[in-house]
């Protein structure tokens, strides 16, 4: 973006650029491997929608939210819907019926916002797309259709934890973190390898969706209407009140669409079938590869055989990793460089020649991943100290705050957004050692004794860090029993009651885990908790524990 440009062409520049930044490989393969079986896969039936499923699509459209190009906001459409609301029932209807999804619903206005770097790099903006509101309406009620018939089937794997109802990041980094502490609680070597993916959402082959689609029981009419929805989508780029010239998007699933996430993890979901000697864990375009192994050279063949797989399965799929940016970690209680591996991409040569010119993916001591720093000893020390700076802040913001609102409507702001950073990831994190955990604590109870201005009876209220991974790993523990292993027979008296088996402890970092922590914890509360009769009641009891239970006692947990 020269100085010297004018706004039409920057305007241009940038829409040039947001619809041609996806990559492809340097070469395909003609055989694509998708691991999905046509002969299981049941055929996806479209029906109509109803005046009262529209209506509730409708009356949760957000009202505050930009409109399209076409300026009708959502506060218009919900208008239009109480006085005619057999219009868009029909519209809706003869879409699904004939296969088409309206042009005029496919342009987007996408407007760039900058992240950091040099200004003058267009790499350096984020593209934020804005669609018509009623192309949301239409895809909201695919969406539901769509999805209800792949969980039905159930189409996803279950390495697989984005955008599925019942999954999230929480679910994903305990998954990540009880591999990592059950491979090292058994002495094993354990290596991990998280993978870029470039430009994912944007590099979707619309043929490759499309015939995923179809091998996953999307045929006939839906089939075409799928088509029909990907096919010439048109953006323009808009800045102080310049608009550029419109561009037909080629590949990617729709940014800022309501059907563009679940597309994209059909489109991914093979991946994480792939027969592999790792673990893979995913979550949208963020995957992760976890190997454990007695032997370096038992870990080095497999990464190989693993990676080999992977780059067949992308050079396919028409996706391209980043090298640059796919980063391994050796996890190691102790800095041990003897066991560090030379892990090579052989992206360029069919073979695995270790004197290729292949990128090296390279070896880190940390890392972010869904939003929390890992460190090769699997210590916390560093994601609680960028926790605890965050919660600092809020020391200045509350001191001030106070001056002129309510405690009550301080405590609102503290529950929604300082407890939030607090909670996140809490499962696999909570369990840290105390003093690695004190100075957060510390802050904590500042922010609360400000809140509170200063009275202990509203002070018992809140949940510090470690009582709050507490209610957390015991809630999830209640939601999902089979996450840990329940011991057999259990006595007829007790019949809402469980017992977990508590895995042995072989190294002392397996104490902090999860999978310790939980049933050890669960197996020592009181019988009328154990034996709540539904969550709302179990939560609400647990909280009243945990509340007045102080901490040398509370239950010998050994994480105070």
């Amino acid at each position: 973006m020269p100085n010297n440009n004018t706004n039409d062409q920057i305007v241009n520049n940038f829409n040039f650029f947001f619809v041609n930044c996806a990559l492809s490989t340097p070469y395909t393969i003609n055989n694509m491997d998708t691991n999905i079986d046509y002969a299981e896969c049941n055929s996806f039936v479209v029906h109509d929608v109803t005046e009262h499923e529209i209506s509730t699509v409708i009356n949760s459209l957000n009202e505050n939210k930009s409109v399209g190009f076409d300026k009708i906001s959502a506060t218009i459409l919900k208008l239009l819907f109480k006085y005619k609301p057999d219009i868009i029932v029909n519209l809706i209807n003869m879409s699904f019926n004939e296969s088409v999804f309206p042009e005029g619903l496919k342009l987007a206005i996408v407007t760039p916002i900058y992240k950091a770097g040099d200004i003058n790099y267009l790499g350096n903006y984020r593209p934020i797309s804005v669609l018509p509101i009623f192309s949301k309406v239409i895809e909201i009620a695919m969406k539901n259709r769509l999805y209800s018939f792949l969980t039905k089937y159930k189409f996803f794997s279950e390495n697989q934890f984005g955008f599925i109802k019942g999954k999230g990041t929480e679910d994903a980094l305990l998954k990540f973190t009880t591999l990592i502490y059950e491979s090292l609680n058994n002495n094993l070597k354990t290596i991990a390898i998280f993978i870029d993916i470039s430009k994912a959402f944007d590099s979707v082959n619309h043929n490759i969706l499309l015939r995923k689609l179809y091998l996953a029981g999307i045929r006939g009419n839906q089939h075409d209407w799928f088509k029909s929805y990907l096919s010439n989508r048109k953006q323009i780029v808009r800045l102080n009140n310049f608009e550029s010239d419109s561009l037909i998007i080629k590949k990617g699933v729709p940014q800022g669409s309501i059907l563009g996430p679940l597309l994209f993890i059909i489109f991914i979901n093979d991946l994480c079938n792939l027969p592999l000697f790792g673990k893979i864990i995913t979550y949208a375009d963020d995957t992760v590869l976890i190997y454990s192994g007695k032997t370096k050279i038992l870990l080095n063949e497999m990464i190989k055989s693993d990676l080999d797989k992977i780059k067949n399965w992308f050079l396919a799929n028409d996706l391209v990793i980043n090298s640059d940016k796919t980063k391994y970690i050796n996890f190691n209680l102790m800095p041990d460089h003897a066991n560090d591996l030379v892990i090579k991409y052989h992206i360029l040569c069919q073979e695995t020649d270790s004197n290729c010119n292949c990128p090296l993916i390279s070896k880190v001591e940390n890392i972010k991943y869904l939003g929390l720093f890992v460190d090769q000893s699997f210590k916390w020390n560093y994601h609680v100290k960028k926790v605890n700076d965050k919660l600092r802040f809020f020391i200045y913001a509350f001191y001030h705050l106070k001056k002129f609102l309510s405690s009550s409507f301080l405590k609102q702001i503290y529950f929604s957004w300082v407890q939030s950073i607090i909670q996140y990831g809490i499962l696999s994190w909570g369990g840290d050692y105390f003093n690695n955990i004190k100075p957060l604590l510390n802050t904590q109870k500042r922010l609360i004794k400000i809140i509170t201005f200063k009275t202990e009876i509203s002070e018992n209220l809140f949940l510090n860090a470690r009582k709050l991974y507490i209610y957390n790993i015991l809630i999830y523990l209640y939601k999902n029993r089979s996450v840990c292993k329940i011991k057999e027979p259990v006595s007829y008296s007790l019949r809402n009651k469980f017992i977990y088996e508590i895995p042995k402890l072989n190294r002392e970092i397996f104490r902090k885990s999860f999978a310790y922590l939980a049933p050890k914890i669960y197996n020592s509360l009181p019988e009328n908790i154990q034996n709540s009769v539904n969550i709302t009641t179990f939560k609400r009891e647990l909280k009243m524990y945990i509340i007045f239970s102080d901490e040398e006692s509370m239950i010998k947990s050994e994480i105070f």
